[in-house]
């Protein structure tokens, strides 16, 4: 039986594999949910480390002294709604992972490259986070949702939750809204998410928001080859002074590496050089939320902001 299994197991990773994403996946019904293993300071948490890419605003990209200016958590950034930072729930600054992965972010919103440059950063950030891992992404939306027995049921597929979260919609919706706050709440430094603009080939399967058809294990193929892929993944850092002073070094394609004079600087400490420092930040915390809704997830609709 043994000899018989490992040759389906063959096939399936060699025709499946390369149908779906061009390449074998591993394929082992035994691994499905992965095992997650934690490297952060936090439940759900990992320890990131490494160079992360966003395409910047030109206007608003300071060097030296005055880096500091960059990462602003302004009025503007308390009212912009955006995917696990919603409209007066929390500030998010984003990053991808690669370079092509800033770069479909950037086409999807129409951004005018002419006016923005590549900024690529060099930081470690902790405690993210991780929702690229099957049972942290079920454990952290049933604490955000109205009904979370619904979907820690050993039966309830995990695509249909990451389904939910990789909305196409511009910003995200409810629910990333209530897992952004969730965690800015708890003390996490921001979210490693996949993003809705570079998972196109798995969007189908995903939409599908079925774990097993046919017998085969399509919701394993999606997350691993989701998590194999760096450009699928974006980076979220709630508040801008932390990135701050988590940031050892950048550049642009049309700058050396520069040092960030504030790496290791403490939030406290970059609050005397703010314009919109602790003091407000801590009044839009406890003000601006007006109401917090907890979608629910019965019914499979899709929600959206109350």
């Amino acid at each position: 039986m043994g000899y018989f299994r490992s040759v389906i197991d063959t096939i399936l990773n060699k025709t499946l594999g390369r149908l779906f994403t061009g390449s074998e996946w591993n394929y082992d019904f035994q691994t499905y949910p992965a095992e997650f293993a934690q490297t952060g300071s936090l439940p759900y948490s990992s320890l990131i480390k490494g160079h992360f890419f966003r395409w910047h605003n030109r206007n608003h990209l300071w060097t030296g002294k005055e880096f500091w200016k960059t990462f602003e958590d302004g009025p503007w950034k308390w009212e912009a709604p955006e995917r696990y930072a919603g409209r007066r729930f929390n500030c998010a600054h984003y990053f991808a992972l690669t370079s092509d992965g800033a770069k479909a972010e950037a086409n999807f919103y129409g951004v005018d490259t002419s006016k923005r440059v590549l900024l690529e950063i060099e930081a470690q950030f902790d405690p993210i986070l991780n929702l690229t891992y099957e049972l942290n992404l079920r454990a952290v939306t049933a604490q955000c949702i109205s009904d979370p027995e619904t979907i820690l049921g050993p039966s309830f597929p995990f695509l249909y939750v990451l389904d939910t979260v990789v909305d196409v919609e511009q910003g995200g919706n409810a629910v990333t809204d209530m897992i952004g706050r969730w965690a800015f709440d708890n003390g996490y430094m921001g979210i490693m998410y996949f993003s809705a603009r570079t998972i196109d080939e798995f969007r189908d399967m995903i939409s599908s928001r079925q774990d097993f058809q046919a017998g085969v294990s399509v919701g394993q193929w999606v997350f691993n080859g989701l998590r194999d892929r760096m450009s699928t993944m974006n980076l979220a850092i709630f508040s801008g002074s932390a990135l701050t002073g988590k940031i050892v070094a950048y550049r642009t394609p049309e700058t050396e590496w520069l040092r960030n004079p504030y790496f290791g600087v403490t939030e406290e400490e970059l609050d005397k050089a703010l314009t919109y420092g602790r003091e407000y930040q801590q009044q839009q915390y406890y003000t601006r939320l007006i109401v917090r809704r907890y979608p629910s997830i019965q019914g499979g609709v899709r929600w959206r902001r109350g």
